[in-house]
């Protein structure tokens, strides 16, 4: 980052502060250049969006890489006094010196990034084992500090034992050993077999963002060769440039408010500046509860942790919690009853059968107009059967939105008990004893109970197994294919004739990832998205010999049949995000929902309103003529077997569950509208599914969506207030 050094690889002397502008100045230019790049980047994944749009959300990223500049500048000014520095530097001017034997540089380098290398895996694996044992963030820091005071006096003293010896042996040796090229590239192809390494053990990170420190680098270097000439020794030029620099970037981010279309691009779309903007948050929030006043950030008091948004909000305590519409938060969306339709004539002791299939995407099946036939047996039962088309599951994740099926609550309505392990998340803390679940419900009144699921995933969540008198269940997380469905068969050949009525929930974890993981061949290709099909049609198989059961067992005609998937599967189609669980798009959330009751619901029915999975539970016991046990927040869709409220709201949510999934998104659905929330971020994003069904133009800041947008504000607030 210096201009050109002498022969003798010694910078022009000059005074700290000089050296600190300079390189102020060169570093704010190089980061302006690397926020260019991921601003461009940034925008080819957004070619919908509006000029204004992406002017705005361009200007935003080069803002927030701005900052970064300035903090590189602070060490480098007392490293650059250093002799390797400047021999480095020499290398890196003069790249025809590297293959030139100088057993010196070279022992120097080498010693130098030993030492390095060492400092960073103490520090790593010291930091790891703080945050096992202490949850203290002074005690943590203090301990680290000191261990980087004693680390650096241990390594210290190595490197003056090593460095002479090593650079002897070179000495000896000589050839292109001695030279610093040798070391160069060894250091590269370790850093490229790193790289690798990161990205085998993290599949679904982005590779892109591997690489994108070394570009930062690059950036820099090529500010120092435009910028080197025109600001070495001109202080007051240099320090121009960088006031104007963090001036710009300044006004850019002090504009950056919650409701902006361009935030939740630049958030999620770009590679690093929404972790930036993360990062520069956590730095300003002064309480510790997440939140800033800044940068958007919505908290209303910077020195209350209670206070931020999305934070319970009781009415009459004069505080504006979760910093929104004053004081208290508003009841959106009441529990009822769960809306029974059914009369004592209609109702019956049915037998009920649930088939969960995992990640099953339903625009991915031949009855919604899927072109390759995945779905055979199922669009069969489809003839037979009332399909939910707009069905919205609770939460992206299997284990949420099961524990809403069984519940009639959302995951964050339930009560659950306190969490047994520090920094439990709450799917996976147990429903309390205030709640009872669907399977509890039917076993006392008399049903016989099992679940035949093909995965131990649920193992971690006992009260999801509840109520269920027989459990069948691998002891890995993606069993034999075909063995929930031989269970759950022998169940209902063993049901005929039987005095108590049946409830068996089955869950096939096919087509969860990994697909074909039992060296299945691939009916379409090899692409992700082939063979995920592929792993559709090997379901809808078994779904065929459930329904051939039922039929062959004479329950066909006493049975509910409710076939449904937990989320869908995301291929690419925002933010380069494969799987599920990460955000609350579309392809996060295309559940199927069949429901069958003989006699009740019309087969072949297309049911477009939307409804939530957690509808499941008091759709069954209306239909067998079960009493609730609790209020709940889904209700009974037996009663719009043509057509429910469109103006019902309906909510997903994935609260941080896990480290990888830091933020905290919410939803809401009325109609063909849906908002978007990230929390943890105070981003907003808005579609109309009816006129833009891929969730590409956001639409944040229309009238239309103020009111849904103050709704489900409102309806977190609520909630955390209820649980």
């Amino acid at each position: 980052m210096s201009p050109a050094p002498s022969a003798s690889g010694s910078p022009r002397p000059e005074g700290y502060l000089a050296r600190l502008l300079y390189l102020a100045a060169v570093s704010c230019g190089g980061a302006a250049l690397w926020g260019s790049l991921d601003a461009l980047y940034t925008l080819l994944q957004a070619p919908h969006a509006s000029a204004g749009v992406l002017v705005a959300g361009a200007g935003h990223i080069v803002a927030l890489y701005v900052p970064v500049g300035l903090l590189l500048a602070v060490p480098l000014v007392v490293v650059e006094r250093t002799r390797l520095w400047r021999e480095t530097l020499l290398l890196l001017w003069h790249p025809r010196r590297a293959f030139v034997p100088n057993p010196a540089l070279t022992a120097r380098l080498a010693v130098a990034l030993l030492r390095l290398s060492l400092f960073f895996a103490a520090m790593f694996a010291a930091t790891r084992a703080l945050l096992e044992h202490f949850h203290g963030r002074a005690a943590i820091a203090l301990s680290l500090t000191a261990l980087a005071v004693a680390l650096q006096g241990v390594l210290g003293g190595l490197g003056r034992l090593l460095e002479p010896r090593l650079e002897v042996r070179l000495r000896r040796r000589g050839g292109p050993l001695a030279a610093p090229n040798a070391l160069l590239l060894l250091v590269g192809a370790a850093l490229v077999t790193g790289l690798l390494l990161v990205h085998a053990r993290l599949p679904h990170y982005p590779a892109r963002t591997l690489l994108w420190g070394l570009l930062g680098l690059a950036c820099c270097g090529l500010a120092a060769r435009a910028l080197g000439p025109l600001l070495a020794g001109r202080r007051w030029v240099a320090g121009g440039f960088m006031v104007g620099a963090l001036a710009a970037s300044w006004r850019s981010l002090s504009a950056y408010g919650a409701v902006e279309p361009s935030r939740a691009l630049v958030e999620n779309a770009s590679v690093m500046a929404g972790d930036l903007l993360h990062r520069y948050a956590r730095g300003l929030d002064v309480d510790g509860d997440g939140w800033t006043a800044a940068l958007g950030g919505g908290d209303g008091d910077a020195r209350e942790r209670t206070v931020h948004p999305g934070a319970a909000d009781p009415a009459g305590d004069g505080v504006d919690s979760d910093c929104f519409a004053g004081d208290g938060a508003r009841e959106v969306a009441p529990r009822g009853d769960g809306a029974p339709v059914l009369g004592d004539g209609q109702a019956a002791r049915r037998n009920v059968l649930i088939i969960a299939v995992d990640a099953l995407r339903r625009d991915h099946l031949g009855v919604n107009g899927y072109a390759r036939d995945t779905s055979p047996e199922l669009d069969a039962f489809a003839a037979t059967a009332t399909q939910y088309v707009a069905v919205v599951p609770p939460a992206p994740g299997s284990v949420m939105s099961f524990s809403s099926l069984f519940t009639g609550l959302y995951a964050s309505e339930i009560p659950r008990v306190p969490a047994q392990r520090p920094g439990e998340s709450l799917q996976w803390q147990n429903f309390s004893r205030d709640v009872t679940t669907l399977p509890e419900l039917l076993q006392s009144v008399g049903y016989q109970t099992a679940a035949c699921v093909s995965t131990n995933y649920f193992d971690a969540l006992s009260s999801l197994y509840r109520g269920f008198e027989t459990i069948a269940r691998p002891d890995v997380v993606k069993g034999q294919r075909g063995e929930a469905t031989r269970a759950t068969i022998a169940l209902l050949e063993a049901a005929r004739g039987a005095r108590r009525p049946l409830f068996v929930w089955t869950h096939l974890m096919s087509p969860h990832a990994p697909y074909l993981g039992d060296g299945a061949p691939s009916r379409y290709g090899a692409a992700a998205r082939d063979r995920y099909d592929t792993e559709i049609r090997l379901v809808d198989q078994e779904l065929g010999e459930l329904f051939r059961a039922l039929e062959r067992t004479g329950l066909q005609d006493d049975t509910v049949v409710v076939v449904a998937s937990d989320h869908g599967e995301a291929f690419g189609e925002h933010h380069g995000v494969h799987f599920h669980g990460q955000h609350l798009y579309e392809e996060h959330l295309a559940s199927v929902l069949f429901v069958r009751v003989p006699g009740l619901t019309r087969g072949g029915v297309k049911v477009s309103s939307p409804v939530s999975l957690l509808d499941v539970m008091p759709t069954v016991l209306d239909a067998v003529g079960v009493q609730l046990a609790h209020r709940v927040s889904g209700r009974s869709l037996l009663g719009c077997a043509e057509a429910c409220d469109d103006g019902r709201l309906v909510f997903s949510e994935r609260p941080q569950v896990e480290v990888r999934y830091r933020d905290d998104l919410r939803a809401i659905r009325r109609g063909s509208l849906k908002v978007i929330w990230n929390v943890r971020r105070n981003t907003f994003e808005a579609y109309d599914l009816a006129q833009d069904p891929a969730e590409r133009h956001n639409l944040i800041g229309e009238p239309r969506f103020e009111e849904l947008r103050g709704l489900l504000q409102h309806w977190v607030s609520y909630a955390a207030l209820r649980r």
